[in-house]
């Protein structure tokens, strides 16, 4: 594992003309760190950062320290330790104050910093930082700056397991743009990377909130260390929310409630379940899962872990969200249409056509279900016996004998149109039929796809349950 601390470093402004003997950079501070309140006096929060992450063993084994041609190079040096010559410690200076530092500069203070650290590396990065007009972020090439340092940011990290962000010092969008990496790194390298070795976590995004500093009983301004950590557990949940309202799948939210793989009454565990029991259909088992799943977050409201915290956060919204299935036939019916209609309006034709036509074999199947042989003879009652695959081929057949009409015709163009998608067919043969050619047609891209398939919904009568409850 290879946890790494990515810091900053800024040009204090002395509101003075640039000099040697004038030049002022961040003052003493006390920094309590939580959970036991442990203070470390430093100039630098970073390196006492270091020191409180370090205690009981383990902590960050590289650093990476950013900052641009005109920051505070030389108190980084000072601060750390070492024997650094007075000379050495004023050239930095001159160069700074004359936005001078560059790559080259800082590459002979790497290693010796390293062994004063007690690290496996250390990296100085400069960054060119966004000139005042680009402030603003509007056009190409101020978006492409901010890009780009976002980019080296990413490199610089490449090979983190873990990483602990400090956001305290140096200029104030660059530890936003810092943390922004460390989320992209998180998210892409999880989605993208099997081995667990080579998905990154964010450990820890801490600030050194001197603003907030407090004499103590003996008179001693103390500054809290904030780990804000949990802004990157907000950004999940939110992006949970999101993709909850692009698919309607309750699987979105298991990850960001997960806590423990080997608790069988994990909310995040118990929920993934009901998720997959409710889009196969088997919405009893569904049901009993949901309720599990309230149960277990009734069981941690209140208690402390940042995860307990989020579901309080969350909860209401949550349980708003999710509704216990039923398992009626009419019920199935309005699930099904909600879920075609829902990926319709998403412009995701493949679900769409593929919940589209389960609906569309429900409504055959309650419509027609006296007329059907099946469920009797495999013994079935009504409500298996719309999920018999058995039960709805057979009602599939005998609606297809039946007369042609504009309900007729649509159906049969939803199930084609399902059957192109998924399974991904490409006839070469011209097709000779109205319903192959009208298929074809409604393939010729997406757009045309959602238009066609909105048609036949409306044509055979599926119902689009949110216009329903709009309407109340």
């Amino acid at each position: 594992m290879t946890h790494v601390l990515v810091t900053f470093l800024g040009a204090p402004d002395t509101g003075r003309p640039p000099s040697l003997r004038k030049r002022r950079g961040y003052q003493v501070m006390h920094y309590r760190f939580p959970p036991d309140g442990h203070i470390r006096r430093h100039r630098l929060f970073p390196l006492a950062l270091l020191a409180h992450l370090r205690r009981g063993g383990g902590g960050p084994s590289e650093l990476v320290v950013f900052g641009t041609r005109g920051s505070v190079w030389d108190e980084l040096l000072r601060y750390a330790g070492g024997h650094w010559s007075q000379r050495e410690l004023n050239d930095l200076i001159e160069l700074a104050l004359k936005n001078r530092v560059d790559q080259d500069v800082l590459k002979r203070y790497q290693d010796p910093l390293r062994d004063v650290l007690g690290l496996d590396s250390v990296r100085l990065e400069v960054l060119e930082h966004l000139d005042e007009d680009d402030a603003g972020g509007s056009t190409g090439d101020e978006v492409q700056k901010q890009i780009e340092i976002i980019e080296r940011l990413n490199k610089a990290t490449e090979k983190a397991t873990k990483i602990t962000i400090d956001v305290t010092h140096g200029l104030r969008y660059m530890p936003l743009l810092g943390s922004l990496a460390a989320y992209v790194v998180e998210s892409t390298r999880s989605s993208v990377f099997v081995k667990p070795e080579m998905v990154a976590k964010i450990d820890g995004i801490w600030y050194g909130a001197l603003d907030r500093k407090k004499p103590d009983g003996l008179g001693q301004e103390i500054a809290p260390a904030i780990n804000l950590a949990g802004l990157s557990r907000i950004v999940d949940w939110l992006t949970a929310f999101k993709n909850f309202e692009w698919d309607g799948d309750y699987w979105a939210f298991a990850d960001v409630l997960k806590e423990d793989d080997n608790d069988e009454n994990d909310p995040g565990k118990l929920l993934a379940q009901a998720a997959f029991f409710e889009r196969i259909g088997r919405f009893r088992e569904a049901e009993v899962k949901f309720k599990a799943f309230d149960t277990a977050v009734d069981a941690r409201v209140g208690k402390e872990s940042a995860a307990h915290s989020m579901i309080n956060l969350f909860r209401e919204d949550l349980r708003r969200r999710i509704v216990l299935s039923k398992v009626s036939d009419e019920q199935l019916y309005e699930h099904q249409c909600g879920l075609a209609w829902h990926h319709l309006k998403h412009e995701d034709v493949v679900h769409a056509a593929i919940w589209g036509r389960e609906a569309a074999v429900t409504r055959v199947t309650i419509d027609r279900f006296s007329q059907l042989r099946e469920p009797s003879r495999l013994g079935l009652d009504r409500d298996y016996a719309l999920r018999s695959f058995d039960v709805r081929r057979e009602a599939n057949r005998i609606y297809y004998r039946e007369s042609s009409d504009t309900k007729h015709d649509a159906y049969k163009r939803i199930l084609g149109i399902r059957n192109k998608l998924a399974h991904a067919v490409d006839d070469l043969v011209t097709p000779t039929d109205d319903v192959n050619r009208d298929v074809v047609a409604a393939l010729e891209s997406s757009g045309k796809c959602k238009e066609k398939l909105e048609e036949y919904f409306n044509d055979f009568g599926l119902p689009d349950p949110a216009k329903k409850s709009a309407a109340k």
